[in-house]
């Protein structure tokens, strides 16, 4: 029992603004613990994209030389319509979206969230404690009048 009483004697508690002091004395460490203790995370997410565009050209006519006689070489141009052209224009988009997670800020929003939480159920246990003892109060308050209106009451017929 005696060395437990001394023990408690030998330790102390470290404060916020201790272990702030300690860390900044100390950059290199504290840096490599909050690596490892908190590792940014990159998330790559890739798209691709592919559109088609279709576009008709009307063709031109065109001269084509035809032998109307055989025996005789005349050549006389005949025109004729092309058929229309398709041409076919296929795009591809790669994009590419880097997301760098930062999980000590995660943490601490998370940690900040529980706290809100816990400080809305105190002031919910709080307010419904304080409503109780209002009442309690009112009830007390209203009590004592009557009690005072029926002892000056009676005081009053004495005399």
């Amino acid at each position: 029992m005696r060395y437990i009483l001394f023990l408690l004697l030998l330790t102390s508690c470290v404060t916020i603004q201790k272990a702030e002091k300690k860390l900044d004395s100390n950059q290199i460490e504290s840096s490599r613990y909050c690596s490892v203790r908190f590792p940014q995370r990159d998330s790559v997410v890739t798209k691709d994209s592919i559109s088609f565009d279709t576009l008709y050209v009307q063709g031109d006519s065109i001269l084509i030389p035809v032998n109307v006689i055989d025996t005789i070489s005349i050549v006389r141009p005949i025109k004729v319509q092309c058929p229309p052209t398709k041409i076919i224009t296929k795009t591809v988009l790669h994009d590419t979206t880097i997301f760098r997670d930062n999980p000590a800020t995660q943490a601490r929003i998370k940690n900040l969230e529980l706290s809100i939480a816990v400080k809305d159920s105190e002031k919910t246990r709080l307010t419904h404690g304080r409503n109780t003892w209002r009442w309690i109060g009112i009830i007390g308050s209203f009590l004592f009048v009557v009690l005072f209106a029926l002892v000056l009451w009676s005081n009053i017929r004495k005399i």
